[in-house]
């Protein structure tokens, strides 16, 4: 059975950082051998994940595109004062009520 040759990691805060650098940009974050990996990464994205280096939600965009060697994401930063980073916020972040007191 043949092995693949070993890929390098992607390195999400530097490609975050590029992003920011270019807003409304699309530019390839890595390619994933599994469409699900990609799926997996491009939804981590959109939702402000992998450990916040995409914070807050909703601030970049990303999407996926089957290459040659597996599934490829591409993401671009669309700035976390938009309709997408308050609505994506309020999905994760649970609203707090003046009853809702600690003790």
């Amino acid at each position: 059975m043949a092995r693949y040759a070993r890929r390098r990691s992607a390195d999400h805060q530097a490609r975050a950082a590029e992003l920011r650098e270019r807003p409304g940009e699309w530019r390839h974050v890595h390619t994933y051998r599994a469409n699900y990996g990609a799926t997996s990464v491009a939804r981590e994205i959109r939702i402000g994940g992998l450990g916040g280096t995409y914070s807050p939600p909703g601030a970049y965009e990303a999407r996926t595109q089957t290459v040659d060697d597996g599934t490829a994401v591409y993401a671009r930063y669309v700035g976390d004062d938009g309709t997408w980073a308050h609505a994506l916020h309020a999905l994760f972040e649970p609203e707090k009520h003046p009853e809702d007191k600690t003790t």
